[in-house]
């Protein structure tokens, strides 16, 4: 009786096993590099490759620069959540700038999908930081770290044409804030070009 239990319960667990279901396949999605040709590519702050100087009057100062750009990769990815264009195939680009004497210190950062197109483009200049977004080929821009003291958002507006510094630029978008102190109280972007000037304390930069 014992031995025909034990054939039982053995056949059981044969059978048992016979049933775990096999291990899903993996999905491998091949992913790019950052993609310098996306529309964001027209407004970030500073490409990676010249030396750039901020200028006032006879004053120079030098910027130091840092890139962090996704290279190409492979990814394990669920083909279904690719199908609904929530692909983990994210394009990162991220740069860290600041003057050779570490008075002013600014960053720029761009991420976006393969499939779902530009996620954020972050700014943070000292105390100012704001998200972009790309609207008729425009900017929106959107305050992101408002604070108890100081929650009123930034004054975002689109030129087509504007003099700056005696030179006159086309698609510029400046960012500007109101709070007493503040740091800087103006940034002029530009299409194309990216970032041109700021105002701190009054005093006119322009990028070189």
């Amino acid at each position: 009786m014992k031995t025909l239990s034990f054939l039982f319960l053995l056949s059981f667990l044969i059978g048992s096993a016979g049933c775990v279901p096999e291990e899903e396949e993996l999905f491998y999605e091949s992913c790019e590099g950052f993609d310098f040709t996306i529309p964001a590519r027209d407004w970030m702050l500073l490409t990676p490759g010249p030396n750039y100087t901020f200028r006032n009057g006879d004053k120079v100062r030098k910027i130091i620069s840092t890139y962090t750009i996704s290279e190409p990769f492979t990814i394990a990815s669920d083909p279904e959540l690719v199908k609904l264009g929530q692909s983990k195939c994210y394009g990162l680009y991220q740069s860290n700038y600041r003057t050779e004497d570490g008075s002013v210190s600014f960053s720029n950062k761009v991420g976006y999908g393969k499939t779902s197109g530009l996620g954020f483009m972050d700014v943070y200049f000292l105390q100012m930081g704001f998200r972009l977004d790309i609207v008729n080929d425009t900017l929106v821009g959107k305050r992101i770290n408002s604070t108890v003291d100081d929650t009123q958002d930034y004054l975002y507006q689109n030129f087509k044409s504007l003099l700056i510094s005696g030179k006159q630029y086309n698609n510029v978008f400046k960012i500007s804030q109101s709070s007493p102190g503040a740091r800087p109280q103006e940034i002029y972007l530009v299409r194309r070009l990216g970032l041109v000037a700021y105002t701190m304390r009054d005093s006119l930069w322009v990028v070189e």
